[in-house]
């Protein structure tokens, strides 16, 4: 049996709690080699070494909302604006019989946070020559919603390879999905390209 299988069955009778789940998920990671959790305020993320997915699971001790379904909305409209390319889709994999909702979404490579200690991040974007410091980049942040969050060099490199006119498209689409939270731990990197890999955004 594969992890992903053996999780499924692991989660199948634990109660839709948040201390449960993360009671199961501890368990679960503690007894199986290659797999290993996170979380934050409102998602529990399971990563397996050498797959290109991770699970996700909506947390509910701090909100009330199923942020998964918040971006499978956003990612909707995104493709609307033709923005689509720069998410990380999410999709429904399994519901338990208790309720728990397990989504499934692609890997990125390393977040936006994460640059400052990737050896090559640097080197990459020197080579790549990013319009970090250019007017362009602030102009484009402080036209998104809730934009000063955005780190410089993500959406530089945005512009770079995607050009001001899918920029304003993106900027719209902020806007009216009032996409937040889209800092440097929620933006990231995938096969060398910018993408946001949190964009559920955050209301407390």
């Amino acid at each position: 049996m594969d992890l992903i299988a053996k999780l499924l069955m692991a989660l199948e009778e634990c109660p839709a709690d948040d201390d449960e789940i993360n009671g199961c998920l501890d368990t679960f990671e503690n007894n199986n080699v290659g797999v290993s959790f996170t979380s934050g305020e409102t998602r529990y993320a399971v990563l397996f070494e050498g797959l290109d997915y991770v699970l996700k699971i909506p947390r509910y001790g701090y909100c009330k909302e199923d942020y998964c379904q918040a971006e499978i909305r956003a990612y909707e409209s995104a493709v609307k604006y033709r923005v689509e390319k720069l998410l990380l889709p999410v999709e429904l994999l399994h519901i338990t019989t208790t309720g728990i909702v397990i989504y499934k979404q692609p890997r990125y490579s390393f977040s936006t946070s994460d640059g400052s200690y990737h050896k090559d991040y640097d080197t990459y974007l020197d080579r790549k020559h990013t319009p970090r410091k250019a007017s362009i980049t602030d102009k484009v942040r402080h036209s998104c919603y809730d934009g000063g969050r955005i780190g410089h060099y993500w959406i530089a490199r945005v512009i770079q390879l995607y050009g001001k006119k899918f920029c304003r498209s993106f900027e719209a689409w902020t806007k009216e999905n009032h996409i937040n939270d889209l800092h440097n731990s929620n933006t990231g990197w995938l096969n060398d390209k910018p993408i946001i890999l949190d964009y559920g955004g955050y209301r407390g």
